[in-house]
Order: C-alpha cells, then sequence, then structure tokens
C-alpha cells in the first residue's frame, strides 16, 4: 500500500467521522454545592456549571479529535476555575480502534464512544 492509499478500514470512518461520546461522573458528595464541567475538543474549550445532581453528559465529536474534559465540584466559598475542591480529568485521543472498549474509566470518569451512522 502507498502512502496516498488508504486502508478500508480507515475509508470507512472517513465516510461517517463522527462519534458520539457520553461520560457519567460520580455522584456528588453532599458538601458539594457548584459543578463545573470544561470540554475541550482540539484545544477548543467550553466551560459551563451543571446542576449537582447532573451525572451524565454527552456530545458529538470528530473521530481522530484530541478530547478532554474535567469536572470539578465546589463547596460554598470555593470558586470554579481554581485548583479548589474535587477535581477529575480525563484526555483520549479520539480512534476508532476504542469502540473495542465497552467502557472506559478515567479517574472515575466513565466514557463511552459510539460510533454515528
Amino acid at each position: 500500500m502507498t502512502k496516498r492509499e488508504r486502508s478500508p478500514r480507515s475509508q470507512c470512518f472517513m465516510l461517517n467521522s463522527r462519534c458520539h461520546v457520553r461520560f457519567s461522573f460520580p455522584t456528588a458528595l453532599p458538601e458539594v454545592s457548584n459543578r463545573s464541567l470544561l470540554v475541550s475538543v482540539n484545544g477548543r474549550a467550553s466551560n459551563i456549571n451543571i446542576p449537582v445532581s447532573c451525572e451524565e453528559h454527552s456530545c458529538e465529536v470528530d473521530w481522530f479529535s484530541l478530547f478532554f474534559i474535567r469536572l470539578q465540584d465546589t463547596t460554598e466559598g470555593q470558586k470554579a476555575g481554581e485548583n479548589v475542591g474535587l477535581i477529575r480529568e480525563a484526555a483520549l485521543f479520539l480512534v476508532p480502534e476504542l469502540l473495542a472498549e465497552n467502557e472506559l474509566l478515567v479517574d472515575g470518569i466513565a466514557i463511552v464512544l459510539t460510533k454515528l451512522t
């Protein structure tokens, strides 16, 4: 196979190059008053406050992306964005080979990938 030829496997994923990413968080401790979620795809980040009761989030991402999430639980008086509270982080390079895993567990965050059809 020459450099310009692509394998049949990569051609298949080029036709449908999106992935559904679902991540689940542990239940927040009773003293947690704020929950902040940062999602970054290829360096473009979005930071949102989510309800303390939120234990799952999902998004659609292109395959072969660098995907990073950061969950921060803080108590009253602590500010999100600072290195305070309980911080959980996960970083993945999203390749189709990860579909073979039923669930990835990184720093207490369960991650499930699904190929979009």
